[in-house]
């Protein structure tokens, strides 16, 4: 069950709308993603099922997204790790781990109006120019790689939307360069501050210093194989209704 949103938070929510308002009518939001594939009898706003070979370790959501992306809009985050190792993604073939974050509204614009990085804090990080990669299905995907200069970690995210009937999700998959279990992965953020702060920046990244403009994709291989094979399973298990 989904509580409403109380007439306080509404409120508060106000001042970000409008300066959000006011950002997009100056300036155009950058596309990095595909027009959303029509899915039938696709269910969305439920956790993932895991794709063949991989299993789920953790599971969390965030209520906050509602206030980005409506009132029944929900943000859950997955951790899913490999049931065995591969010597190409570790020479070690150490089990690699992959985070899944997705977002489901009933309002699909507002995936537009609010661009996937906008969940995520970049603002001491480097974001390369997107990769459109092939999944399968009709979907087109969008690889980024983020440097974070600090931490000396470097992320890939594949990301893709798609639709059904009455709804969207957008997916994004993450896989860190540091193969250990306790490797940390970007938390999306909740706050309006931070989230308004990160919308500017993604706005305005005409800075070349907050781009990278040598991106290195260690983990594209790894993420497009886990991605197909997840497609792979949300169709099957909207076959099996």
């Amino acid at each position: 069950r989904i509580e409403p949103i109380a007439n306080s938070q509404v409120l508060v929510s106000v001042p970000v709308v409008l300066a959000v308002a006011v950002l997009l009518s100056l300036v155009r939001v950058p596309v990095v993603e595909s027009p959303p594939v029509l899915m039938e009898g696709m269910t969305f706003g439920r956790p993932l099922a895991p794709p063949v070979g991989w299993h789920q370790t953790a599971q969390s959501e965030f209520p906050w997204a509602r206030r980005l992306y409506g009132r029944e809009a929900t943000l859950i985050r997955q951790r899913f790790v490999a049931d065995s190792g591969d010597p190409r993604w570790d020479k070690r073939s150490v089990p690699r781990t992959v985070v899944v974050d997705t977002t489901n509204t009933w309002r699909p614009f507002s995936l537009r109006v609010y661009p996937a990085e906008v969940l995520y804090d970049n603002s001491d990080s480097r974001v390369s120019t997107p990769r459109l990669i092939d999944l399968g299905h009709g979907i087109t995907g969008s690889l980024v790689t983020v440097v974070d200069d600090k931490l000396l970690l470097t992320w890939n995210f594949l990301s893709w939307t798609w639709r059904n009937e009455d709804s969207a999700q957008r997916i994004m998959v993450e896989a860190v360069d540091n193969h250990e279990p306790n490797a940390p992965f970007p938390a999306p953020v909740g706050g309006l501050v931070s989230t308004l702060r990160t919308l500017i920046i993604v706005l305005f990244r005409g800075n070349t210093a907050t781009w990278d403009q040598d991106p290195t994709f260690k983990d594209e291989g790894l993420l497009i194989e886990f991605s197909r094979a997840l497609i792979e399973a949300q169709v099957r298990h909207a076959e099996r209704g």
